[in-house]
Order: C-alpha cells, then structure tokens, then sequence
C-alpha cells in the first residue's frame, strides 16, 4: 500500500524544504496502486516544514489529472506532470507557458516540468 507522502510525490529537493519536488506519474507503478491492484484515482499529503504547512494533492477525473498545490511563504517547487507537451498544461485554469505563476522548466519526453512559488495552485494535464 503507497504512503500519502509516495502516492502523492511530494518531496525535499533542498535541505530544510526550502525547495521541494512535486511529481504526478501515470501508468502502473507499483507506488501508485492500492493492495487490491487497482490504480489509484486521488491521493493527498500535508507535511510540516520549517517553513509552514506544505499539500500535495491530485485526483484523476474524467480524462484529466489535477494538481492542488500550496506552498508556504519563502519555498518553491518544482512541478513534474505527464504531458505530451506544455500547450496542455494549466495552471490555476490558465496555459501554463502563459502563466505569471509558473515557469516551464522542461517540455517533453512525455513530461512537463514547471517551477512554482509560494502560494495555492491548482495545475491540470491529460490523464
């Protein structure tokens, strides 16, 4: 059975959280499937950091994953989404290259990368 903080893919990319990963994978990773085998649809994880309260989480439904993020003040993440490509990906409802909140990191490969600061997110991409 996956842990929130592995279901959700939230994790310390510096030392004391002051940058962290956030990682949403598709398919049949062993991480992302319940006991029974059936994949997972939603996962959520809140973790105190020294610098506040960190969530992550996602839910997959009708044909698209979606993101919630939030940051406290003074950290930053970068986002990894399964995307053929970063015209399908929105942030908080916007595309994400047209974003002032969201800088796209990498796009392609099947992935989309972005760095987000501080703040609520709520990041969308096909499942």
């Amino acid at each position: 059975m996956p842990t929130a903080r592995s279901a959700t893919g939230c994790t310390a990319a510096s030392p004391a959280w002051t940058r962290e990963t956030e990682e949403r994978r598709t398919g049949t990773s062993a991480s992302r499937r319940c006991s029974g085998g059936s994949e997972l649809s939603d996962a959520a994880a809140t973790l105190e950091s020294p610098y506040g309260t960190i969530h992550s989480g996602w839910r997959r439904m009708d044909g698209e994953i979606a993101l919630d993020v939030t940051l406290p003040a003074g950290t930053s993440a970068t986002v990894r989404l399964p995307a053929p490509d970063v015209d399908r990906v929105l942030v908080d409802g916007k595309p994400a290259a047209a974003s002032e909140d969201a800088a796209v990191l990498h796009a392609g490969e099947g992935f989309v990368e972005l760095r987000i600061g501080s703040g609520r997110y709520v990041l969308t991409c096909p499942a």
